[in-house]
């Protein structure tokens, strides 16, 4: 399971041509995340680990409020921490631990790509599996 993010310009036949800004898999960091993401996007999907969604124009501004959102939720985490990213059969939690330096470091990252998508009309896309 992974999830790749490009940023790509406007219209653009095959956003993978884009420029790949990260890429996600089934950790903690794609998790913690996820309670943030909008809840749709401009094609009215949600993001995820298994299908696409793609951000231009006021979604982008969405898309950077939630990553706004991640990141002042940051200061309220320890250095390292578990998140939950499932379930087993038996209904135990499934953890990944995260950094909070690299999870900062990720959102900065992304948040740069969305500014710079307003700047160059440009779009934000997350690719799933």
């Amino acid at each position: 399971m992974a999830l790749d993010v490009y940023l790509a310009t406007a219209h653009s036949s095959n956003p993978t041509d884009g420029e790949l800004v990260m890429q996600f898999s089934s950790s903690g960091y794609y998790w913690y995340l996820s309670s943030f993401w909008p809840a749709s996007s401009t094609g009215g999907k949600v993001i995820d680990l298994y299908d696409d969604a793609f951000f231009k124009g006021q979604n982008l501004y969405q898309l950077g409020g939630a990553l706004e959102r991640a990141k002042d939720s940051l200061k309220h985490k320890a250095d390292t921490w578990q998140q939950v990213i499932g379930y087993t059969l038996q209904n135990k939690e499934i953890l990944s631990t995260v950094n909070k330096s690299i999870m900062s470091g990720l959102i900065e990252k992304l948040y740069n790509a969305v500014k710079r998508a307003e700047a160059e009309n440009m779009e934000i896309h997350f690719i799933g599996d």
